[in-house]
């Protein structure tokens, strides 16, 4: 959304962008828990001040709860040790929520996206931007 996050995430030794709380084999980076001051489902359109001389989040930045509704990607850094203890409820730092992601990637890298494997072979701009949303119907009497 128009910022530079480079600062942020040079410590990271992965980034895992997400609209859905679940991730590696149900676990949930973000963290489910994070609420409001009332303690309610949080779904309002919180924006983001960054510290550009850091580019660490302010004191007045408050993240929102995960919310598949919401058109929001969430952005969140992962160290080797979290990736080591991601399955025993370790979360990751989080970066951003946002509606457009651009990252500038200057050399070849191992991705993965839904789970799935793939090489970037050269340097490349990957743009991610939240496409739309598709309804499921649940059956309510399971």
């Amino acid at each position: 959304d128009d910022q530079d996050l480079t600062d942020s995430i040079r410590s990271c030794h992965t980034l895992v962008l997400m609209n859905s709380p679940g991730y590696a084999a149900g676990t949930n980076p973000w963290d489910s828990s994070l609420m409001n001051r009332n303690d309610e489902l949080s779904t309002d359109q919180t924006t983001m001040n960054f510290n550009l001389t850091t580019g660490s989040p302010t004191s007045a930045n408050r993240f929102t709860r995960q919310y598949y509704g919401d058109r929001k990607i969430e952005v969140v850094g992962l160290n080797t040790k979290e990736m080591a203890f991601i399955h025993l409820g370790v979360q990751g730092q989080r970066i951003a929520q946002c509606c457009d992601v651009h990252l500038e990637l200057n050399r070849p890298m191992p991705a993965q996206m839904d789970g799935e494997p793939f090489f970037l072979a050269e340097p490349t701009v990957v743009k991610i931007t939240h496409a739309g949303q598709v309804f499921v119907l649940r059956n309510e009497h399971r």
